[in-house]
């Protein structure tokens, strides 16, 4: 369910909505075009609109912070998940969330760009994510990622590799 913004907040449109939506949940834009009955172009500039307007240039970020401001329905959460994650595995999910590139990522937490591609190849495999946007969207669904995800979870989720 998507709430309404007080006046003087941003706003997409019902289609920006739509298609970071489907990105979201793991849709290539593609796949998204067929959907929404646009083409792939119409859904590309939507995403460009809906990611200037949450200025989060990175898809996972627009991601992140649509569901953040209500903009986009954040899925549902996985009760039976049992997700344990590096702490390099969480720094890299939280960059990628805070609409951050790969090269910004790594360069915040001192490893090289080759080696955060990796990581998130991993994070996908580990929680079942489609595309970098598909996986702000697990990570919402397993409670690594959200307003609900606070310090006293972090121990549970997060450990380090020794």
């Amino acid at each position: 369910m998507v709430t309404s913004q007080p006046p003087g907040r941003l706003s997409l449109s019902a289609r920006e909505r739509e298609a970071l939506q489907l990105i979201a949940s793991g849709m290539t834009p593609a796949e998204a075009a067929t959907e929404m009955g646009v083409c792939t172009a119409r859904v590309t500039d939507c995403l460009r609109y809906a990611a200037a307007k949450l200025r989060s240039p990175e898809r996972p970020g627009a991601v992140h912070r649509a569901y953040m401001l209500g903009e986009i329905s954040p899925p549902e959460l996985i009760d039976d998940a049992n997700i344990v994650l590096s702490a390099g595995q969480y720094e890299v999910l939280r960059g990628l969330a805070g609409g951050q590139d790969l090269g910004w990522i790594a360069a915040n937490i001192g490893v090289r760009a080759d080696v955060v591609r990796r990581v998130v190849r991993e994070l996908m495999t580990l929680l079942g994510a489609q595309t970098e946007a598909h996986l702000i969207d697990r990570g919402w669904g397993f409670g690594l990622l959200g307003p609900k995800r606070d310090d006293a979870t972090s121990s549970s989720i997060v450990r380090d590799r020794g």
